[in-house]
């Protein structure tokens, strides 16, 4: 290593001054793959921060031959290395990788909510292994439930991120998790999926608890969901009727029409108030009668939302 190089090293990695750390650090990335083994060297430095600072350099210097010293940083009795070794690997996306990330993860099994370190290391483990696109599905899908608490949402989002189909069927199963935070991110990650197979997973979930993030799942899974929640808007209870009313109507799909028009009688002024709502979303003429109607309605809200549907309907008409 040349004495300009080992300057710029200990520049980079050990000056105070951050002015200075960061064009040392700035000359070793334009050096590119001549600086990469010098800093490589510094990941055994004593100094945890020199060894932090070291992966960050090597993030931005980008050059697979970092790849096998990172994974071996992911053992770093420091957290916050192995935090940044992680993220540096992810952005990588080297498969070689993935076992190692989802070692590190599992390691987390017995993780607590409130174990922030923890849920640091396997968040970072877990959005690495999301950088890595689907050969990381399978892996994740096998540690789904080895991993509890914060490490499980993390998994989780990852799946979710990953939009893979293969993980519909068991994220289903994790919305029975008993940790409510879980369950929410579940519910989540199957709408980013938007599988139809997750519709009546989620329907239950809302029916049991009003899980919002389910109802939103189920917006975002869109025209596959509508005939059934049709269905519900009928039959449920007063909370299943109300989202399933709100829920065709963000969706906008012109089936939920007549269907809705139909909810402007039920009994129940809940849905009656989002019935009349997402008529007004929906914008269809149909409409326009029955929710003249409802003006008169015995509710305040219910001839407000009227109100503010009519006039949405008859603006869209100019």
């Amino acid at each position: 290593m040349s004495q300009s190089t080992d300057l710029l090293i200990q520049q980079a990695l050990c000056s105070k001054n951050a002015g200075v750390r960061k064009r040392a650090g700035e000359q070793l990335v334009q050096m590119g793959k001549s600086a990469v083994a010098p800093v490589l060297n510094e990941l055994h430095d004593e100094d945890a921060v020199v060894r932090l600072r070291a992966v960050s350099l090597l993030r931005q210097l980008g050059d697979a031959q970092a790849v096998e010293p990172l994974i071996e940083a992911l053992k770093d009795p420091d957290e916050e290395v192995r935090k940044a070794a992680a993220l540096a690997l992810g952005q990588f996306r080297d498969t070689r990788a993935i076992p190692p990330l989802i070692a590190m993860l599992s390691s987390c099994t017995g993780e607590k909510r409130w174990d922030t370190v923890r849920d640091t290391v396997s968040r970072a483990a877990t959005n690495a292994l999301a950088e890595m696109g689907a050969p990381a599905v399978e892996p994740l899908i096998g540690v789904l439930t080895q991993v509890r608490g914060g490490a499980r949402e993390n998994v989780v989002r990852a799946l979710g991120n990953l939009r893979d189909a293969r993980a519909v069927e068991p994220l289903i199963a994790v919305l029975q998790d008993p940790d409510k935070n879980v369950r929410y991110r579940t519910a989540e990650a199957l709408g980013m999926i938007m599988d139809p197979r997750a519709i009546d997973a989620l329907i239950i979930a809302y029916e049991e608890e009003r899980l919002s993030s389910a109802a939103f799942a189920l917006e975002k899974i869109g025209a596959p969901a509508v005939e059934r929640l049709i269905d519900i808007l009928h039959t449920g209870s007063d909370e299943i009727r109300w989202m399933a009313a709100d829920t065709l109507g963000v969706i906008g799909d012109s089936r939920a029409v007549v269907p809705l028009i139909r909810a402007l009688s039920d009994i129940d002024s809940g849905v009656r108030y989002e019935a009349a709502a997402s008529l007004g979303m929906l914008g269809d003429q149909q409409a326009v009668q029955p929710l003249t109607k409802a003006l008169h309605d015995a509710d305040t809200d219910v001839r407000k939302a009227a109100r503010r549907a009519l006039d949405s309907i008859a603006s869209e008409e100019k």
